[in-house]
């Protein structure tokens, strides 16, 4: 084996060599389209029905700036994983790379922050869509949270996409090549329309256009559902693995469908936030109450016909983006399996199809679950949104530690020495300014990986303590961030985010030190 192959390194330290023959059933049918349409069509959601309502109500004229904030660290990340990719395009590649570089503890709850997510995901495009039809259907979506009828119809849309993804990887991919171009132009006519016709400066200025502080641009990028809006881009690395050529087209894939992505919704806050009529700001951005936002600013301004157009793509967007989200999340739980992180049944690829079909019944059970229990697409992107930000400190880590492997060049080599501790240490800040009651109960959640672990392996070895316990390390930073940050410490904030990012800094570099040793002692065992 050629030593300096990063995609080789551990192959035998994580018994990785086993499930090559269930890899070979992946289809290797998607192209460069096939895969900023997946993209797009999972960035082009429930987001644009609702995020630009709940950042505008939690910082004003300034959640642009959260916009923008959001999309350059999807940007980062982005370049991130298209220097992971480059050295290793699979199926599920998001779950597998800090296994790669740090061992089973950072492996495992980077995995384990990634699957929740992918699973909430589904349950919140189905509750996005039911919630606009109560424009129209009576009884299904009252005070705030889904009726039992309102449950009834969101599982069996659930279940519908489910079948898209059941029957193979080039039936979901014709399906959403043409639900995509339906998605592109509704929000791109309603952004229009509202600029060209409803449009008014004054809004940007009439209650200042910080009005809640500049900490409150940075909590929107969680709790107002930003980087859940951005969450599509991650389909496509875990779909790259079923590429025709998935180093190549991978990358150029994602880039394309982040830097569209950004561009898209700063235009659809700015036309959001200058079309809301005066008179729905009695109460300042704070008290702005919406249902269904674009389509009830267009009733408003009696538009019917782009009322009809929005209800209409209110089906359609979260339909897509919940199909791209299922077979990502299915992806996921393939590669945990692989990591020996979930039960390997979960690594059965249906030859017929291609596709890992019992994980793809599993997850469907598990996001009921979520659905059945949160009730509402606003509570489930507040969680989602902090496992998400969760999910990019492990490959960033373990991308900075491939940047230093000898003999492989890599594209922008310069640039990504300063990508990843951006990324490490971005990542880490807008999720500790999370509510701390909020993110105690999210990080207690991941003493469940831990404890699988340490059961299934009747103890973790040295190796793994060693050189992956630095990811525990910094999710106590971020939690013990979050109670000083908190209403109690108000005099505090500035110091506070100070010091976390200056022991986040330090975190970085003991993660790279342990990467590195971790990879010269897996490549030594075989």
């Amino acid at each position: 084996m050629d030593g300096t192959n990063p995609g080789n390194y551990g192959d035998k330290y994580i018994n990785e060599r086993r499930f090559v023959a269930e890899d070979r059933k992946l289809r290797k049918e998607l192209g460069i389209l096939d895969l900023f349409m997946i993209g797009i069509t999972g960035v082009i959601g429930s987001g644009w029905l609702f995020a630009p309502l709940y950042a505008a109500r939690v910082a004003g004229p300034a959640s642009i700036i959260s916009w923008i904030i959001g999309g350059i660290l999807v940007l980062l990340v982005g370049l991130t994983f298209s220097h992971l990719m480059s050295f290793r395009s699979e199926a599920g590649g998001m779950v597998r790379y800090p296994l790669y570089t740090h061992g089973k503890i950072a492996g495992s709850i980077t995995g384990w922050a990634l699957w929740l997510a992918y699973t909430m995901n589904p349950p919140s495009e189905a509750s996005a869509l039911v919630e606009y039809m109560s424009s129209y259907v009576n009884g299904i979506f009252i005070d705030g949270s889904l009726t039992s009828e309102g449950l009834a119809i969101a599982l069996g849309f659930m279940f519908l996409f489910v079948l898209v993804n059941y029957y193979g990887v080039r039936t979901f991919a014709r399906i959403i090549n043409g639900l995509t171009a339906l998605k592109i132009v509704v929000p791109t006519i309603t952004m229009l329309t509202l600029i060209l016709l409803t449009f008014k400066f004054h809004n940007f200025t009439a209650y200042g256009f910080v009005p809640y502080g500049p900490s409150s641009v940075l909590a929107a990028i969680v709790s107002a559902g930003i980087i859940y809006s951005y969450l599509g881009f991650q389909a496509v690395i875990n779909l790259a693995g079923e590429a025709k050529r998935p180093t190549r087209d991978g990358p150029i894939a994602l880039i394309l469908v982040i830097v569209f992505s950004l561009i898209f919704y700063i235009m659809l806050e700015i036309s959001f936030i200058g079309s809301i009529p005066s008179g729905l700001l009695a109460h300042g951005w704070a008290g702005l109450f919406l249902p269904s936002p674009f389509a009830d600013i267009a009733m408003y301004f009696n538009m019917m016909w782009l009322y009809s157009l929005i209800i209409a793509d209110s089906i359609y967007s979260p339909s897509g983006s919940s199909m791209a989200a299922i077979a990502s999340n299915s992806r996921a739980t393939y590669a945990l399996a692989k990591d020996g992180f979930m039960p390997s049944f979960f690594v059965n690829v249906d030859s017929k199809s291609g596709i890992p079909r019992i994980a793809l019944l599993f997850n469907f059970a598990i996001s009921a679950v979520v659905l059945l229990t949160l009730k509402n697409w606003h509570s489930i992107i507040e969680a989602l949104g902090v496992l998400l930000l969760i999910s990019f400190i492990g490959p960033a880590a373990s991308s900075g530690v491939l940047r230093k492997v000898p003999g492989r060049d890599s594209t922008l080599k310069g640039l990504y020495g300063t990508v990843q501790p951006v990324v490490f240490v971005l990542a880490g800040l807008i999720a500790f300014i999370t509510p701390f009651t909020k993110i105690a109960i999210i990080i207690a959640l991941f003493l469940i990986p831990i404890l699988l672990i340490l059961f299934k392996e009747k103890g973790l070895g040295k190796i793994d303590m060693r050189y992956g316990m630095w990811l525990p390390m910094y999710l106590i930073l971020i939690l013990a961030g979050s109670f000083v940050y908190s209403e109690e410490f108000q005099n505090m904030k500035i110091f506070t985010m100070a010091a976390f990012v200056f022991l986040s800094a330090l975190l970085y570099i003991y993660a790279l030190k342990s990467g590195a040793s971790f990879m010269r002692i897996a490549n030594q065992k075989e």
